[in-house]
């Protein structure tokens, strides 16, 4: 779609136009979780004692001055030679490539090592091609942040990056070429290649015993699987042979698979947690692993439980181990409505810990624990990890509770022996379910701040939608996490896990990996998995990876704590869980204030007339970088007239043409507003379904690049006739403005009927689907809903409509990041260029672009969408902060009518954010990026026109409001009848309705300018003065451009123009 075709303050994403820089450093962004592993040669096997090395397969280091021969300067490249022992060459543009000798490898466990340097920083990216697979292409890139020599690793200045192409997956295919692009974003500069090595990594196994139920009858048989996968390196060909002593396992050997593999059938006559080990002994060099589950046999009065933590409001009842001493579960219940005891769910394991043994085995263990203290509102446990030496994990579960939510505060400590391996410690596994047992797991909606926002039916991590490359996210890179919640709600009953990211759980380290699976597809088992974990991603471990690939070494004197917080709370949707987070860890600081009111409004201004204009076309545009032609921009013409008459200084409308202009004709006239909007609504009204809703449509064009972009492994954004909230509430909103101004029965009814339609949908979904998928849930859509439903609350009065506003408002809130994350100690950068109509852009320092380059985006920064671009093109974790900018505007202006202080503190948060992103150097002076990669602090894409900061800040009342219009609905009196009053500037006085002659309104508005007001409803008047002065009746629309009133019969609608006598006005209206 191109950007005719939608608001043009929108910015289409520049990534998918033909800008070969812009494209550049966007993918950057996309991959650099990717490429961002920094892998040492131990840590590069599967995690075991052996450590089996890399295959070195294909190695150049440029000794020899023929050894450049083979390669080839491919573009933006000269002066290539091998001196000094290194490849040297020159950029001579921003997409500097070139292309490696002819290549014959195996795909599988590929990896590509880099050793280089350059005297600038950028981008280094690669491409490869396979067999059967060619030319280079995206889907075949990984890009990696690469620092110049003064920020350099080591002495010589020299950097390695490293890439890692295949999988098992890839066994049988080929690499073929390979494409290296080294500082990518420079438009000149040297850089050195040292080496470039080819090696094939050991394979990365991964495996977990899985019972398929968490619960079962005293005697009843469990089945007991082997999920192996392989997460990296080259195809295993050897497998494990399982062993449990007591069972005759139905398997002789467990290889890598995407299937769990049935072991047999278990059966335990005795009540209590039963925990099943089986060991995998393995065939060649990789490692053995012992393997633990658990499994709580007994239900109902069968069901042995020790009363652990017991108040009022919740309880906590241990399930002691079927065979020995100490505890292996906890039943967790919450006092219902009814003064019930209402479950949700259960802790099992108590604790896991997983390690590598000296001999080198993989042990994966579920703690037992035994009682240490007991209180009414505390309970302390502690248990030693079975045969694993000296590790030692104590949890400690306190109630918490606050008004209206059960909270249990939990904190698990583990101490090991000095130079312990540590694979992950998790503590404790929330298994959350519902009575009965046999529920429909799907029958729930859910949340994963970031991640996952699930209407019942949706399993999480799921590829509906986003597609196979963004499916797995169960265990995410921490800074994809917003806001840290994981929940679901089910059977009327909310349960969470709450926890604080930046909460350093060995003195130093900071953000536990979270790990969500709903329902719980890691066991097979029906119900709903949260867990924290350590050590954490990406230092140790790989994001979906329940191992780490690199053991975190314990010190004897340091203990490991890990910190959350367990929600229950009944009678409450899930997305009430992002006010508790707020509500138990507090509001954190918000982004400081760069700008004063007058700075950012002088910066406005100077934004519209000079870096937005361009005097040789006498035009204006609303993007740099992807707009390529300027025309007249009604809202910043309007600023400009309205900044001039503000403060004085008429600069930037004598260099824009402005003067003499006033500012309702430059943004809009009502009167016109009201004829064109009659259009647009008829026309969304004849599209709507007899159930209020509109169906979805691909367009060819959409349907092209979604082949494009995939490969043509996906030709579509959407199911043809499906619907959701963006495909429905876009349209509507044709419908509920013009209503709004109009007040015409017609168009009420018809604004009411897609307000009830919409009520249907929980999830906000589909307003961006120019590009991404109409199911992917999305905070435009959450945006557009909250006017939508607070302008249906204000044309009918209906408070079920402000409700759902609320409701809206607050589904916004898991796309923002309520935290800081840690990212001011990169460089950062921003890509750019100096010369607006030069798309050719370079990677250029932050304080190129800001006065004070220190910039900080988070906490409030927000993610558009829980998705991909086109399958591809990744968001999560990704700062699109217009999105944001949108939401916060709409919930500001809900804070009139729906006061909620912490609502509001997170939407003036998103402006700071916003307004910290907003470049305040020339040339760039008002813009913002369209994507700020909080993974490297860069800022990339299309810049933005400051037309969303500035309706946020008109909505705070910190602009001065006469460029926007208001609206008042009134109601008669004498009958059922409402009055839909509408002017510009600010609303002092607006009289009830008449009683039964007369009427009055008195409004602020610079004096000396044409001012409008628009009345619908009443009846034709016999006389409009204003501050006493008759106005001259028309009945020509044509004299709409002067001072006068006409009354238009067939709409009941009084329009009066008027010169704006003094600062403040007073109109009347007889009959």
């Amino acid at each position: 779609m191109t950007a005719t075709h939608r608001n043009p303050s929108i910015p289409h994403r520049p990534c998918l136009h033909g800008n070969r820089p812009a494209i550049s450093f966007r993918r950057a962004a996309m991959c650099c979780l990717v490429a961002a592993m920094s892998l040492v040669a131990d840590a590069m096997g599967a995690p075991a004692g052996a450590k089996p090395e890399p295959i070195i397969v294909q190695q150049w280091d440029f000794r020899s001055p023929d050894a450049a021969a083979p390669w080839h300067a491919a573009n933006h490249l000269t002066d290539l030679a091998v001196q000094d022992g290194v490849l040297r060459m020159t950029m001579t543009g921003p997409d500097a490539y070139l292309i490696a000798p002819p290549l014959d490898v195996p795909l599988d466990g590929c990896h590509i090592r880099i050793r280089l340097r350059s005297d600038r920083e950028g981008y280094t990216q690669i491409y490869w091609q396979t067999d059967g697979l060619g030319p280079f292409r995206e889907q075949l890139q990984q890009s990696r942040n690469t620092p110049g020599r003064p920020a350099a690793e080591d002495g010589d200045g020299f950097v390695t990056v490293q890439f890692s192409l295949g999988g098992p997956a890839e066994q049988g295919r080929k690499l073929t070429a390979l494409r290296i692009d080294p500082y990518n974003g420079n438009l000149s500069g040297t850089v050195e290649i040292a080496s470039v090595e080819i090696l094939r990594l050991p394979p990365v196994v991964l495996a977990r015993l899985q019972t398929d139920a968490a619960r079962i009858e005293v005697g009843e048989s469990t089945t007991l699987r082997i999920r192996m996968t392989q997460a990296a390196g080259m195809a295993a060909q050897q497998g494990w042979r399982p062993e449990l002593p007591g069972l005759t396992v139905s398997t002789h050997s467990v290889v890598p698979q995407t299937k769990p593999v049935d072991l047999g059938t278990i059966r335990f006559e005795q009540a209590g947690v039963h925990q099943p080990r089986v060991v995998l002994r393995a065939a060649s060099d990789l490692p053995d692993w012992e393997l633990d589950a658990s499994v709580i046999a007994g239900q109902g009065a069968l069901l042995p439980l020790e009363a652990g933590l017991r108040t009022d409001r919740q309880r906590l009842d241990l399930v002691p181990a079927a065979q020995g001493e100490g505890f292996g579960a906890a039943r967790w219940q919450i006092r219902d409505a009814a003064g019930g005891w209402q479950q949700t769910g259960w802790l099992m394991p108590l604790a896991e810990v997983s390690v590598r043994a000296c001999d080198g085995r993989i042990l994966r263990r579920h703690v037992r624990m035994t009682t240490a203290e007991r209180s009414g509102h505390a309970l302390l446990l502690r248990g030693r990890v079975d045969a694993a030496g000296d590790w030692e994990v104590t949890l400690t579960l306190t109630d918490a509770t606050k008004e209206g939510c059960s909270l249990l505060r939990v904190s698990a400590e583990l101490t090991g022996p000095q130079g312990g391996q540590l694979l992950d410690f998790t503590a404790p596994v929330l298994r959350a379910d519902r009575e009965p047992a046999n529920a429909d797991p799907l029958d729930r909606s859910a949340i994963f701040g970031g991640l996952e926002f699930l209407d019942p039916g949706w399993p999480s991590s799921s590829n509906r939608a986003v597609g196979d490359r963004f499916a797995d996210r169960w265990q995410p890179h921490p800074f994809k996490v917003t806001l840290p919640v994981m929940a679901i709600e089910a059977a009327g009953l909310t349960t969470a896990m709450l926890w604080q990211p930046l909460d350093s759980w060995d003195g130093h380290a900071l953000m536990p990996a979270a790990t969500f699976a709903s329902p719980n597809f890691l066991d097979g088992q029906p119900n709903h998995l949260m867990a924290l974990s350590l050590p954490t991603i990406p230092e140790w471990r790989e994001e979906n990876e329940e191992l780490a690939r690199q053991p975190y070494i314990m010190r004897a004197e340091r203990p490991l704590t890990l910190r959350c917080h367990l929600l229950a709370e009944p009678g409450q949707s899930v997305v009430e869980t992002a006010r508790r987070w707020y509500e138990v860890y507090g509001c954190p600081a918000p982004p400081p204030v760069v700008h004063d009111d007058q700075g950012n409004y002088d910066m406005i201004a100077r934004h519209y007339g000079e870096t937005m204009y361009w005097p040789q076309d006498r035009g204006w545009r609303t993007h740099w970088y992807l707009d390529k032609s300027s025309r007249f921009v009604h809202f910043m013409a309007a600023e400009l007239i309205t900044h001039a008459i503000k403060t004085g200084d008429d600069r930037w409308v004598r260099r824009t043409g402005m003067e003499g202009r006033s500012i309702i004709d430059a943004q809009g006239t009502l009167a016109a507003r009201l004829r064109h909007g009659e259009a647009h609504a008829r026309r969304q009204m004849a599209a709507m379904r007899p159930d209020g809703t509109w169906p979805y449509a691909d367009n060819q064009q959409a349907r092209e690049r979604t082949r494009e972009f995939t490969g043509g492994q996906y030709d579509s954004l959407g199911e043809e006739g499906s619907t959701s909230l963006g495909t429905c509430v876009q349209p509507a909103l044709a419908i509920i403005r013009h209503a709004a101004l109009s007040g015409e029965r017609e168009y009420v009814d018809a604004a009411t009927k897609a307000l009830n339609a919409m009520m249907a949908f929980r999830v906000p979904r589909g307003a961006q689907v120019w590009e991404v998928h109409k199911d992917i849930p999305d905070i435009r859509a959450a945006a557009l809903a909250v006017e939508a439903f607070h302008l249906g609350y204000q044309i009918t009065g209906d408070r079920r409509y402000l409700d759902e506003a609320s409701h809206w408002a607050w589904t916004g809130v898991p796309f923002a990041y309520s935290w800081r994350v840690p990212i001011e100690h990169l460089p950062g950068g921003v890509l750019a260029s100096h010369d607006r109509d030069d798309w050719a852009r370079q990677a250029l320092p932050l304080a190129d672009a800001f006065q004070n380059p220190h910039r900080q985006v988070t906490p409030f920064g927000t993610v558009p969408v829980l998705g991909p671009t086109f399958y591809v093109i990744n968001w999560f974790g990704v700062i699109v902060q217009w999105c944001g900018l949108e939401w916060a505007w709409k919930v500001i202006e809900l804070d009139a009518d729906r006061p909620d202080p912490l609502l509001r503190y997170i939407a003036d948060g998103v402006v700071l954010s916003g307004l910290q992103q907003t470049f305040d150097r020339e040339p760039w002076v008002g813009l913002y990026p369209d994507v700020w990669d909080v993974t490297t602090n860069q800022a990339t894409g299309a810049f933005i026109s400051a037309m969303l900061p500035a309706a946020c800040l008109r909505a705070q009342g910190r602009l001065p409001s006469w460029p926007q219009t208001w609206t008042r609905i009134l109601s008669e009196a004498a009958s059922s009848r409402r009055w839909h009053v509408s002017g510009w500037g600010t609303l002092l006085q607006c009289a009830s309705p008449p009683s039964p002659t007369a009427w009055s309104v008195r409004v602020s508005f610079p004096e000396g300018q044409p001012n409008e007001l628009l009345l619908a409803g009443p009846e034709r008047p016999r006389q409009v003065r204003v501050e006493g002065r008759p106005l001259e009746a028309h009945t020509d629309p044509e004299h709409q451009s002067s001072d006068g009133w006409l009354y238009d019969e067939h709409a009941r609608a009084l329009l009066i123009r008027f010169t704006q006598p003094a600062p403040e006005a007073t109109v009347t209206v007889a009959w």
